[in-house]
């Protein structure tokens, strides 16, 4: 699988969120349906992520942190670069339970601060088709669904355990390789991004820049290369 390697870690903050601890809480009958907030992943394995639903909040904080996600299907199987209309993937599972960082989670009113987030994480996405255009950078995206689970712990005792749901798009800005190449850009980050209720699920052929931000961040990328 082609990927960037050297990438800056995306970083999300804590805002808004308190920091004192709450009472243990059992796991939840129903799924929590995340329906706003962002996973970032990049070329490094860094994660970082901010997660809101009902009742719900979660943060890592801003230190860098591996996610083991030993199902990353993230870009494609062509080695040297991606090639013109590859199917550019956006899966990627954990697999098992694994370490998901340090940082803050409010559920319920109950405030959890401090505490050591584990859980299994699966992000399906039919993916999207990488462009035949010559221009230097890109931006592809595609839907994604979310199934997860979410414990907190402090001090090795378990706090909450949570089953997660959601969906959304996910993002991802690319590069140039040459006349018939793609690789994911210096930044190097697959972002996933949680809405109320997903886009209508597009073709994995479509190919789209989102929105005039993404725009905006491919032009700095742009004149940051014609600079150097």
């Amino acid at each position: 699988m082609s990927w960037t390697r050297g990438a800056t870690p995306l970083i999300i903050g804590a805002a808004g969120l308190l920091a004192l601890g709450g009472v243990a809480t059992t796991a939840t009958a129903d799924p929590v349906h995340i329906s706003l907030g962002v996973v970032g992943l990049d070329s490094e394995g860094g994660l970082s992520y901010r997660l809101q639903g009902d009742g719900f909040q979660a943060s890592k904080d801003s230190a860098w942190f591996f996610w083991d996600a030993t199902g990353m299907d993230v870009g494609c199987f062509t080695e040297g670069g991606c090639a013109n209309n590859e199917l550019f993937t956006f899966s990627t599972n954990t697999f098992q339970n694994v370490s998901l960082g340090h940082g803050t989670a409010v559920i319920g009113g109950a405030e959890y601060a401090d505490v050591d987030f584990t859980g299994t994480w699966a992000f399906t996405s039919p993916g999207a088709r990488l462009p035949s255009t010559s221009d230097p950078f890109g931006s592809l995206a595609a839907p994604f669904r979310f199934t997860g689970k979410l414990s907190g712990a402090r001090d090795g005792r378990t706090l909450f355990t949570l089953s997660l749901t959601g969906s959304g798009r996910a993002d991802v800005f690319i590069a140039r390789t040459g006349p018939g190449g793609w690789q994911i850009d210096e930044a190097g980050s697959v972002h996933y991004v949680f809405s109320v209720s997903a886009s209508p699920v597009p073709e994995p052929t479509s190919m789209i820049l989102v929105g005039t931000g993404v725009a905006t961040l491919v032009a700095r990328r742009r004149r940051k290369h014609v600079d150097d």
